[in-house]
């Protein structure tokens, strides 16, 4: 096999790879962003006290209701394989709290999987964007300027679709091909059924540690 054919090889089974973590990531993100609105399965208050007082604290506070909305709006993005980049740097603090508390607090077998898979996930779509998201860390003694803003005009679908075959489109660094819409739909769609079988299949159940608590135990502990 030649270099050439041994480099596509790799770089489609990497694309494969990026684009499942893609797929799956935000499936289980709008997913879990949705049950905070339409209520598919209680909302679990955590094996330890310490994370059930901070989840409490932000339902309270109503940063709850933000942190899902980003949840949902990012998920969305990468289900419609459209500004993923910025989803994935937008997820990456959900993520970062997400793992903290799973691994500092829960600290049991499901939050070591939760831990590595959802900031493992984060990391793998950001890495496949690698080139777009490099740019953000340029460590020089710049100045701002007008160029971004003179540019932001022509970013459109055309301009994206360009970048498929030059490396003058929009964003682009390398050349790579847009998914086509009816791969974009069956990704989401699978993407979104998975995290849904796992979330409900391994729900804690009533008497077990993380467990929610029934709904008239909720309304009376609320008084």
């Amino acid at each position: 096999m030649s270099s050439n054919a041994s480099g596509a090889s790799g770089g489609r089974a990497w694309e494969l790879i990026v684009y499942s973590a893609q797929f799956f990531f935000g499936g289980w993100f709008v997913f879990h962003g949705l049950n905070h609105w339409m209520h598919f399965f209680p909302q679990p208050p955590g094996a330890a006290s310490v994370s059930s007082q901070l989840i409490s604290a932000l339902i309270a506070s109503g940063l709850f209701d933000w942190v899902k909305a980003v949840e949902v709006v990012a998920g969305l993005a990468l289900l419609a394989n459209r500004f993923v980049p910025l989803a994935a740097i937008a997820s990456f603090p959900i993520s970062i709290v997400i793992g903290y508390l799973n691994i500092a607090i829960e600290n049991d077998a499901n939050s070591l999987y939760t831990f590595f898979g959802v900031l493992g996930l984060n990391l793998l779509i950001v890495l496949g964007h690698l080139d777009r998201v490099l740019p953000l860390f340029a460590t020089g003694n710049i100045a701002p300027s007008l160029a971004g803003l003179k540019n932001l005009l022509p970013v459109n679908d055309e301009a994206y679709g360009n970048a498929s075959h030059t490396q003058e489109g929009a964003f682009s660094a390398t050349p790579r091909k847009p998914l086509k819409a009816w791969t974009i739909l069956l990704c989401a769609v699978l993407g979104t059924a998975l995290p849904v079988y796992l979330t409900l299949s391994t729900l804690p159940q009533p008497g077990e540690p993380g467990a929610a608590l029934p709904a008239s135990v909720q309304s009376a502990a609320g008084r």
